[in-house]
């Protein structure tokens, strides 16, 4: 009787760990509010190869509309957050870069290169 219970916690822990992350995953995708990329809007979407991306869809500059910021993000359960590249469309330079859902309506984007980072929150749309 005890392993059963032991079995059941084990089980109803894994499924929780699971939704948690299948939630926050599914969470990021939408328009965001980048107030420091010259007021853009952007829409982060997942690829068909399951990787997370960011386009500028409206922009206080009209140049910037359609380029991609965000590429190849994916979760990294081990540090709980997304990992992967940006591209600043004014500087033009690609960026290690993280995210994490800090509340449903805002997104915590940290760009890095070498040692030098720079952190924005974004607010949903």
């Amino acid at each position: 009787m005890m392993k059963k219970q032991i079995l059941f916690f084990k089980v109803m822990i894994f499924s929780w760990l699971v939704t948690t992350v299948y939630a926050q995953e599914n969470e990021v995708t939408g328009r965001w509010y980048a107030k420091e990329m010259d007021e853009s809007i952007i829409e982060i979407q997942q690829n068909e190869k399951g990787m997370y991306e960011g386009i500028i869809k409206e922009s206080s500059r009209d140049d910037f509309i359609g380029k991609k910021v965000m590429y190849d993000f994916k979760y990294n359960e081990e540090n709980k957050r997304f990992e992967g590249r940006i591209y600043s469309v004014a500087r033009k330079m690609e960026l290690d870069g993280i995210f994490i859902l800090n509340k449903p309506d805002e997104l915590k984007v940290t760009g890095k290169k070498l040692f030098i980072s720079k952190t924005f929150y974004w607010k949903r749309k």
